[in-house]
């Protein structure tokens, strides 16, 4: 019996080994990696925050509900494309989460309550409207926020991955007047 197990083991091993070295091993292709561009996250934030609302707002005009859906997606995801287009996916999802949160303050302020924004109602309307100012001013900073630091990102991706910045400029040197080029490198 021990000796049918020695064979046993021997026949599955050799099996596996046999199996594991006819494996074909591919190399996956070379992915050239390249900088990122600051005027293109901010670019991709500032459309897919933009364009969302444009779009919404004749649909909001002719009653279309779905008006308010484009209107939000535009405010939810499109401040944050940038930084998902800089490899930073941490800022993305942080961004979309205070937007999502102070948004939905704001609609619950309003829709729970039932209150007129602009009407006098007989009502205390004081909680909701601040609930509903402070929800709208947290979704309006962030969103400015989230624009504003693409560039942080696209510098951190570029830092990371070895990219540095080398520019060449035309300029006028007064000492020799003379017109010449400036050189630059930001590592």
């Amino acid at each position: 019996m021990e000796k049918y197990n020695k064979i046993l083991k021997i026949g599955v091993l050799s099996l596996c080994l046999t199996f594991f070295f006819s494996l074909t091993v591919q190399a996956k292709p070379h992915v050239p990696l390249t900088p990122k561009s600051k005027s293109k996250a901010l670019s991709y934030s500032l459309v897919g925050t933009l364009a969302p609302m444009v779009v919404s707002v004749p649909l909001l005009k002719d009653g279309v509900n779905a008006g308010f859906a484009v209107g939000a997606f535009g405010l939810l995801f499109g401040p944050g494309l940038g930084h998902l287009y800089a490899e930073n996916p941490n800022r993305f999802i942080s961004g979309l989460f205070i937007r999502g949160l102070a948004g939905g303050v704001a609609i619950f302020s309003v829709s729970k309550f039932g209150i007129n924004i602009w009407g006098n109602d007989s009502q205390d309307t004081f909680g909701p409207i601040m609930g509903f100012l402070v929800g709208g001013v947290t979704v309006v900073a962030s969103s400015i926020h989230d624009i504003s630091t693409t560039g942080e990102s696209v510098d951190r991706y570029n830092k990371q991955h070895g990219f540095s910045q080398v520019t060449l400029q035309p300029c006028y040197w007064a000492n020799h007047q003379a017109i010449g080029f400036s050189l630059g490198y930001t590592f």
